[in-house]
């Protein structure tokens, strides 16, 4: 894999990583309710769980980038971004729809429905964590591959903000948009 897509898809793993980690750290109130719909965790052992957590995708976000350890931090993000995956197609297996997940970048929680476009979305960002398994070739970067870098490590960003915001769109099922 060439050493620009394998930097900015660690760069996008680390984003995330280091956004859902801080927001459990600094704002577990926020994301409680997901978590216990998620889990089914009694609330108690979900206000030590959630920092815990928090601490870990930020260390595997971190580790992405230190060479040593990057492989276990490519497979670590792969389980975590299947085990959300599977916690939340579980609660869709039941039924359940009308909770937030908790995966949005957005400060607030969302008013949407859950639906199994987030299960897919998650599988994406599985997808991308094993992509980081893949040798990286050896080419020197130069000034110009960490501007297209930056401008590739933005546009994953829209395109995960703007999944964000065509789910909460959320036409009613069986109604066809015209």
């Amino acid at each position: 894999m060439d050493p620009l897509f394998h930097l900015v898809i660690a760069a996008f793993i680390l984003v995330l990583c280091a956004h859902a980690g801080i927001t459990k750290l600094a704002h577990p109130e926020r994301l409680l309710p997901a978590a216990r719909v998620l889990s089914g965790l009694p609330e108690k052992l979900l206000v030590l769980a959630l920092p815990a957590l928090g601490i870990l995708e930020i260390v595997i976000g971190v580790s992405l980038f230190m060479p040593v350890v990057s492989p276990y931090a490519a497979i670590a993000a792969a389980l975590l971004f299947l085990g959300y995956g599977l916690l939340i197609a579980r609660q869709l297996a039941r039924g359940n729809r009308h909770f937030d997940c908790g995966c949005s970048l957005i400060s607030s929680p969302r008013k949407t429905e859950t639906a199994s476009r987030h299960v897919a979305r998650n599988l994406v960002l599985v997808a991308g964590a094993v992509l980081l398994l893949i040798p990286v070739a050896s080419r020197t970067l130069v000034w110009f591959d960490f501007l297209n870098g930056l401008f590739g490590l933005a546009a994953l960003l829209c395109l995960y903000m703007t999944f964000d915001a065509l789910a909460a769109l959320n036409p009613a099922h069986g109604r066809k948009l015209s």
